[in-house]
């Protein structure tokens, strides 16, 4: 698998477990985020859903965004320190090709 391909699939899975660890973490923080200060008072319900729903929209892009920038750098590290360690193919000594059989 090429470089790219590797480092899309850490992007993707870094995306996926953001957006995962928002869906978590979200909505207790959004419950205290949205309890008014007194108990007693009277909100408009249309509202306060559709500011809910929009935190939670946004807290999950931000899990998301998350997840994907840190296994990116994760990924290219690892990229990295894989390609110092495996030295680059070389050629055969004789020139050609040492499958190929010279017939008379």
């Amino acid at each position: 698998m090429g470089r790219s391909k590797k480092l899309l699939l850490y992007v993707l899975s870094g995306a996926l477990l953001g957006d995962i660890a928002a869906m978590i973490v979200a909505p207790a923080i959004l419950v205290w985020y949205e309890t008014p200060a007194d108990p007693g008072a009277l909100c408009n319900c249309v509202t306060t859903v559709r500011t809910t729903t929009s935190h939670f929209i946004r807290g999950q892009l931000i899990g998301a965004l998350t997840g994907m920038v840190l296994l990116l750098i994760i990924g290219i590290l690892i990229l990295r320190a894989q390609s110092r360690r495996q030295p680059p193919a070389q050629a055969p000594a004789g020139g050609g090709t040492p499958n190929v059989v010279a017939r008379p």
